[in-house]
């Protein structure tokens, strides 16, 4: 992400009380923002309009305020006037800008759980008449809409079933056998979920060597004027966090494919706890000193392959932190995609594939994604998909069960052309 690009929270929590130190403490409200646009040079991002007509740097801002507010750094004496407590000026004198920006958002969501438990918002009038008109700060997700469903072929209500699980649960897998769409629909989902800020989706693949190290942190060697030592490198979900929690109101979305690869708890290690405890810290294993908690505005959407069986393998532990969603090409919605898609010659001729796999063999099915591509169309890349990608995935699923000649008789193109009905 260019610094064009990233909303600096951070520069501007510091910028806010420093201005109120400098304009004796209290001061108007459009004279502390006055002095920040005075402190601080807004990038070309921070500078851009929101649909309300509101400058975006302005309406972080009053975000800021009322981070403040909650953590108890500023009061509002009277309608448009800011002060800056005591509390407000140790934290600018004993913190760094992005220290600043996390407490103080830390301390507005401890404030909003208490105040919800009570059904009180919040939000005073003030802040009502700052932010409601523009984009509202909240990582919450996007309903369907006609984009994510013409993207990706599906029912809506399958779509808002996927997006109301990951919402509720903030982590989901998508699993089921090769080529029903898994890390397709997962990115699209991703997509969906940011909106325009695309930097704030990352995609991860785990494999058999993967480790906390590559997946969280952990030394890596470095030489610098060739004296070699080690240093501290974050992984994407450190990575993810950071920018999560410097950004409240966006939501981050990690897309974690083939999840059962690696090993899944050496992994996640001490963060299996935050996965089902947002609102906890834990302790880091190379950092001490550092308490650590996981955003609540990431999302962790993971693709599992069901081909080698080991689904019945994932632990209870994290079975319990995901939701499991079920794309199988004999079921909906998967199963209907090519009808949808206007192809229902292939998708007969799928069928019929399938019925020879057999039922009992249902993690071995193969899904639409194959027979979607525009060479599917016609007789010659037809043929080439089933010699070159669908006979060698049949072959090595049926390893030790049939021999390479068994696998290309059963499964000819030809006999299954000649045994579909219509085609």
């Amino acid at each position: 992400m260019s610094d064009d690009d990233t909303l600096r929270y951070d520069v501007y929590a510091h910028a806010m009380l420093r201005a109120l130190v400098d304009l004796g403490g209290t001061a108007p409200k459009s004279e502390v923002i006055a002095r920040v646009a005075h402190y601080v040079e807004p990038n070309e991002r921070e500078s851009s309009k929101l649909k309300s007509g509101r400058v975006r740097w302005a309406n972080m801002v009053a975000w800021l305020s009322t981070d403040f507010k909650a953590a108890r750094w500023i009061v509002k004496p009277t309608f448009g006037q800011w002060s800056i407590t005591d509390a407000g000026r140790h934290a600018l004198e004993t913190m760094t800008p992005s220290e600043l920006q996390t407490t103080a958002a830390r301390l507005y969501r401890e404030e909003r759980r208490r105040l919800e438990e009570q059904d009180i918002s919040i939000m005073d009038d003030e802040e009502d008449e700052d932010t409601t008109a523009a984009t509202p700060r909240s990582s919450s997700i996007p309903p369907t809409d006609d984009a994510l469903v013409g993207a990706t072929t599906m029912p809506r209500a399958s779509l808002s079933e996927y997006l109301s699980l990951l919402a509720s649960r903030k982590q989901i897998v998508l699993y089921g056998p090769p080529g029903t769409g898994k890390t397709f629909i997962a990115q699209q989902l991703a997509s969906h979920i940011v909106g325009e800020l695309k930097a704030a989706y990352t995609i991860v693949q785990f494999h058999p060597s993967y480790a906390y190290e590559d997946f969280f942190e952990g030394f890596r060697p470095v030489v610098r004027d060739g004296v070699a030592s080690y240093e501290l490198r974050h992984g994407p979900l450190r990575k993810i966090a950071a920018e999560a929690e410097n950004n409240p109101g966006q939501p981050y979305v990690l897309v974690i494919d083939e999840i059962n690869r690696a090993n899944i708890a050496k992994v996640f290690g001490e963060l299996y706890y935050l996965l089902e405890y947002r609102d906890e810290q834990i302790t880091l294993q190379y950092q001490t000193a550092e308490q650590f908690s996981l955003p609540p505005n990431v999302y962790i959407i993971a693709t599992m392959n069901t081909v080698d069986r080991s689904i019945a393998l994932v632990d209870a532990a994290i079975r319990r932190r995901f939701s499991f969603i079920e794309l199988h090409p004999s079921e909906e919605p998967v199963a209907g995609v090519l009808e949808r898609k206007g192809h229902a010659d292939l998708s007969r001729l799928l069928t019929r594939l399938n019925s020879l796999i057999g039922e009992q063999r249902r993690d071995l099915q193969i899904g639409p994604s194959y027979l979607m591509r525009p060479e599917a169309r016609t007789s010659d890349g037809l043929e080439r998909i089933w010699r070159y990608d669908i006979l060698p995935l049949l072959e090595e699923q049926f390893l030790g069960d049939l021999s390479r000649e068994e696998v290309h008789r059963r499964f000819a193109l030809a006999r299954l052309v000649s045994t579909t009905p219509d085609s």
